[in-house]
């Protein structure tokens, strides 16, 4: 399974938690990977323009998130890793190839109405969907009431989901 590289390994997130909870007395009961799926596309736009010149053409790239479907705009193609880790789970996406292509060229279309002033409709082709992963880490702790909390780590960015409201 290949997604995008891991930046924050298993070891790290004592350290990522400590920064984000208030209280220190806390236990980390269990951590677990779970594989959340992205999708990569790459849409291409050509637009004609007036007397004779060549179309202007350039590509759009986006990630999109297969279970929330939260759109990201990226500049260039991700790289990926390998994903070996023990126990990985994948979740299973909601959004289907389809429509993740389906919301890129609806995207692409309104940036690009915003973006250019053009007499002609944009010409956008789609030019590759690609189904990814995103490793995050199921983080299961306890504050010393006993009191159980969830949060997510994301392994690429070290980014927090869900702190815990410990105080």
């Amino acid at each position: 399974m290949k997604g995008f590289p891991v930046a924050v390994e298993k070891d790290h997130i004592p350290g990522i938690l400590e920064k984000s909870i208030s209280s220190k007395d806390y236990s980390i009961s269990s951590i677990e990977p779970l594989a959340l799926p992205l999708y990569v596309i790459v849409a291409d736009v050509s637009i004609k323009r007036a007397f004779g010149l060549r179309p202007r053409q350039f590509d759009r790239r986006y990630v999109i998130d297969g279970i929330t479907e939260e759109v990201f705009r990226i500049t260039e193609k991700p790289q990926y890793e390998e994903y070996c880790i023990e126990n990985l789970r994948e979740l299973p996406a909601r959004l289907s190839e389809s429509r993740a292509a389906e919301m890129a060229e609806k995207l692409t279309h309104k940036n690009v109405a915003r973006s250019f002033k053009f007499f002609w409709y944009p010409e956008i082709e789609i030019r590759s969907v690609e189904k990814t992963w995103l490793l995050v880490w199921l983080v299961g702790f306890q504050d010393p009431d006993g009191a159980e909390y969830t949060s997510w780590i994301n392994s690429f960015s070290g980014r927090v989901i869900n702190p815990a409201p410990i105080s």
